[in-house]
């Protein structure tokens, strides 16, 4: 009877873990970008539209999450801005790193004006993976 009753308490610990991913409904992916290489950001962005394209936009969570080097290319005046607004238009959250906003000396209105922000955006992306998240450094 021990043994069923530990198979019954290994089984109620996987689904209280669990239920939270799947009573979520839609897939949820982290895109973790930490460099200023503008095919790196292409690239990203282009991940961010297939995969809004290949699960339909209703069905899928993405955050594009920035820190360190990649930081100043989410300011307003960047090479990719306008894709930067293009992606959130389509439903891509991009969020900066205030750390990284300090390291670089950055301040808020330097920013996209599109994008949102965490206190730390590694802190952020564990949390993410934590809560069930898929994270992809494209």
């Amino acid at each position: 009877m021990r043994g069923f009753a530990r198979v019954v308490a290994c089984v109620a610990c996987v689904l209280a873990i669990s239920l939270p991913v799947f009573a979520a409904g839609k897939d949820r992916i982290v895109l973790q970008v930490s460099d200023e290489n503008p095919k790196t950001w292409g690239q990203t962005v282009n991940v961010a539209e297939n995969l809004m394209k290949a699960y339909g936009k209703g069905n899928i969570k993405i955050e594009v999450v920035v820190f360190g080097r990649g930081s100043p290319m989410l300011k307003a005046d960047a090479v990719i801005a306008n894709r930067v607004r293009d992606a959130v238009g389509n439903g891509v959250h991009i969020i900066q790193c205030e750390n990284s906003m300090r390291r670089f000396k950055l301040d808020k209105q330097d920013m996209n004006e599109t994008i949102s922000y965490v206190p730390a955006g590694i802190q952020h992306i564990i949390e993410r993976n934590k809560e069930g998240w898929v994270v992809v450094r494209p």
